[in-house]
């Protein structure tokens, strides 16, 4: 069952990555985008030279996974 909640979550999901995508997210701008034979792979930077890379099947999975390691990035740098 797909709840209210679930909806939510993509909805701050999608948002962030429109964030990403034209303003940059946390500090990090998208520096590539490259099909990586069945993997799409995104690339990421900061302004300190800090390079994260993820990848998926989709275009959407491997902006997730980007923002997902954003977050544990900069989470694990603060705390």
């Amino acid at each position: 069952m797909y709840s209210e909640q679930n909806m939510d979550r993509d909805h701050i999901f999608h948002e962030r990555v429109n964030i990403l995508k034209s303003d940059g997210y946390r500090g990090f701008v998208v520096t590539s985008e490259k099909s990586k034979g069945p993997e799409i792979e995104v690339t990421a930077t900061n302004l300190q030279g800090k390079i994260l890379s993820a990848g998926g099947e989709t275009k959407e999975e491997a902006f997730k996974k980007i923002i997902d390691l954003i977050d544990t990035t900069i989470d694990d740098h603060y705390a």
